[in-house]
């Protein structure tokens, strides 16, 4: 005769199951953390639970539905991860019996709003690392209870780690593995998709093409890895005169692609003469001998073009007559 399972046992495997069923569009920081306080509040209800996740130098902090106020699906704030929190974090981590009360540092304990009492903690780990950890308010938790937790703390430090692979190769997948700017994929794509917004919603939108100037003699006068240097440098260049709606993409081997959502002719042609002099002014890895120039050619949708490759192809055109009046300098409609 089959035995009946646990009600408890079967409630942590479906929240289980629930945490590992991510969407495409869920994979941002905030869906994944209101997945996993939900799961947590599911099987722990009025524990008032938190997480943190590690980003980089800092720890993301979310807080349950019930304390974000109206409209908000969580509260969201971070803290520095300082030496201190760092070798907080691996305590917790290599501390297994966990079942006592632990203390937050105090910045941390700030941030969460988490007070000591009856405070419990839980790690998530992944690769090897600590990705963040679970806490909340129970006085008491038996063993089986704490085994729960911790059960569900590798759940989540599975999804976490899962998402974050996804997220990695996605962006691997969407840029150019030298200039770290977008690829000519991900320019299509988006080109695509604002030249649909403006047919529905009216607008306009430019399309800059950035070619350097002999960059041939560069790199027999500086080497390969010079010209791939100065290749990054000017993607940087790039980044950093653009808006953070633009997309800049690497479209060939020596030649970038800018989109500019909302800027017609003129406010197109400030952004090609800002870029073209800051490039020219530029001294490639510091070295005032390392000089370049790039021409540029532009074209503007909905007056020129039909579609993606139309529009691209005017702007081509456009930056082949710079490059034979002389280089260094801006190709457009008259």
């Amino acid at each position: 005769m089959p035995t009946v399972p646990d009600p408890r046992f079967a409630q942590l495997l479906e929240v289980g199951l629930q945490l590992s069923r991510m969407a495409p569009g869920e994979f941002g920081d905030l869906a994944v953390a209101s997945r996993i306080l939900s799961g947590i509040e599911r099987f722990f209800p009025g524990t008032d639970p938190r997480l943190g996740l590690v980003d980089g130098n800092r720890l993301l902090c979310f807080a349950p539905r019930s304390r974000a106020g109206r409209g908000a699906s969580l509260d969201l704030s971070t803290v520095d991860l300082s030496p201190l929190l760092v070798e907080w974090m691996r305590l917790r981590r290599d501390d297994r019996a966990g079942g006592a009360e632990m203390g937050l540092p105090l910045g941390l304990r700030e941030t969460m709003k988490m007070e000591p009492p009856g405070l419990r903690i839980a790690p998530l780990e992944g690769g090897g690392s600590t990705l963040g950890f679970l806490g909340m308010h129970a006085p008491r938790l038996d063993p089986a209870e704490r085994q729960a937790l911790d059960v569900l703390a590798l759940y989540a430090g599975t999804v976490v780690e899962n998402v974050r692979l996804y997220r990695r190769i996605e962006q691997e997948a969407e840029t150019d593995g030298l200039t770290e700017v977008y690829n000519y994929r991900y320019f299509m794509r988006a080109l695509t998709h604002e030249m649909d917004r403006v047919r529905r919603h009216g607008g306009e939108i430019a399309v800059v093409m950035v070619d350097v100037d002999n960059l041939k003699e560069y790199n027999d006068h500086f080497g390969h890895l010079g010209g791939s240097a100065a290749l990054r440098e000017i993607a940087v260049i790039l980044r950093s005169s653009s808006r953070t709606i633009d997309v800049v993409s690497k479209y060939g081997g020596d030649e970038f692609s800018v989109l500019l959502p909302g800027c017609g002719i003129d406010g197109a042609r400030v952004y090609c003469d800002r870029v073209r002099r800051r490039i020219a002014e530029h001294a490639f890895e510091d070295d005032p001998e390392r000089r370049l120039t790039v021409s540029m050619g532009l074209a503007v949708f909905p007056t020129e073009g039909r579609d993606p490759r139309d529009l691209l192809r005017r702007a081509d055109a456009r930056l082949y007559d710079a490059k034979s009046a002389g280089r260094d300098r801006i190709g457009a409609a008259p």
